[in-house]
């Protein structure tokens, strides 16, 4: 990980930019530039971020490869659980542009939810809204990503089987935050 992505994360991350601003610069507290591990699939990357007005902050990244993103950041001793990866939902329509169609055609009212309040909360309304629309349970032992469009405030989860000897079994949710479901695809 080199210090223009760690940059990049820290910079499209909405605690961090709430938090610390505009991040200028980045150097390392100790000589691992590659992080820590802790033994629970994690890597710490532990900084010193300056933002635009020149002030300094002590920030530790906390890198899970469980879901291939960053779980955590602790800012000047105090802990933010990270939003999750960055996506554009226009993009997103565009690419799956017959799938939005046929989805909205035919399910537009008859999929929704609650509003969402986190990564964990998605999931769990993720599986359920799949559940229900596939008809039956997902496989068991699913990996999720979930990504997030700040700009339409919109999430995306793609679960995946966690044994690579599965073939198939990928599903997909665009769902604003508001509960409001955009598309379901995948295979059952």
């Amino acid at each position: 990980m080199n210090k223009e992505k760690i940059t990049d994360v820290l910079n499209n991350s909405k605690i961090i930019t709430e938090k610390i601003g505009s991040v200028e610069k980045i150097s390392y507290r100790d000589l691992k530039p590659f992080g820590n591990q802790t033994g629970k699939g994690e890597i710490i990357f532990k900084l010193k971020a300056t933002n635009e007005n020149g002030e300094k902050f002590i920030v530790d990244i906390y890198y899970n490869s469980e879901i291939n993103w960053y779980s955590k950041f602790i800012i000047e001793n105090k802990e933010y659980v990270a939003e999750p990866e960055h996506f554009d939902l226009n993009e997103t329509l565009n690419k799956y542009q017959e799938i939005y169609n046929n989805f909205q055609e035919k399910y537009k009212d008859e999929f929704q939810a609650t509003e969402i309040s986190g990564r964990e909360d998605v999931i769990e309304k993720a599986d359920k809204l799949w559940e229900s629309f596939f008809t039956e349970e997902p496989l068991a032992g699913l990996k999720y990503k979930v990504y997030y469009d700040k700009n339409n405030d919109c999430y995306m989860v793609y679960a995946y089987p966690a044994d690579y000897n599965t073939v198939g079994g990928g599903r997909r949710l665009l769902i604003k935050a508001d509960g409001e479901v955009i598309a379901i695809w995948g295979e059952k």
